[in-house]
């Protein structure tokens, strides 16, 4: 799916000249390496996820995605805060063009809109994957990266010209999100409701 809506994005850009699609392009290989923390932490958490589900520990479970939630807020609001201050000194890092570095910026600011709830993306898809939803965790990885993205990147242009494909993404991360929060509501009642339980209480 992933390759999918690339392929649907590169034909987009090129429609609005080449000097738009290198700092599109250039915009999105930037936010990849922000991600990455955001990636690393929920990495990190998925293991200790599926031990304490697995034992039903749901007060460890629970400390654990509280504490997620917190660092990767908080890497979120210094990310934003840097981005909007130095986002062309970062787009400077991997190319020169002038125009392209304009556009890079104005797309990895747009980028900024969902940056703050993407970390949820990552926690649902994480949780999911530890509770042994297996089906719920593809449904809402193939969502965020195809299902959605793929019909944003097609309408939001149509609407808001070049504007648009700066807009597709985090909308996309936005409806992504609610999908997966509908898609984990009962997980996290499950949470939610056996964190003030010991082990044995919630077997």
């Amino acid at each position: 799916m992933g390759g999918f809506s690339t392929t649907m994005f590169n034909r987009q850009i090129y429609l609005y000249g080449t000097d738009f699609a290198a700092g599109c392009n250039v915009g999105k290989k930037a936010w990849h390496f922000i991600n990455f923390f955001f990636e690393g932490i929920a990495n990190g958490y998925l293991p200790l996820a599926s031990y304490n589900y697995g034992a039903r520990n749901f007060s460890r479970l629970y400390d654990a995605l509280a504490w997620n939630i917190k660092a990767q807020f908080g890497y979120g609001i210094t990310a934003v805060g840097l981005i909007l201050l130095k986002a062309e000194t970062f787009i400077g890092l991997f190319t020169k063009s002038p125009e392209a570095i304009g556009y890079g910026a104005g797309y990895l600011r747009a980028y900024c809109w969902s940056l703050m709830i993407y970390s949820i993306y990552y926690l649902i898809t994480a949780s999911l994957q530890a509770a042994g939803m297996g089906k719920q965790s593809m449904l809402l990885s193939i969502s965020r990266q195809g299902l959605l993205l793929g019909p944003m990147i097609m309408i939001l242009p149509s609407l808001f010209g070049s504007r648009g494909i700066f807009l597709a993404q985090p909308v996309s991360d936005w409806l992504t999100v609610a999908v997966g929060l509908f898609l984990s509501r009962g997980l996290i009642r499950e949470i939610l409701e056996g964190k003030g339980k010991t082990a044995e209480e919630s077997i």
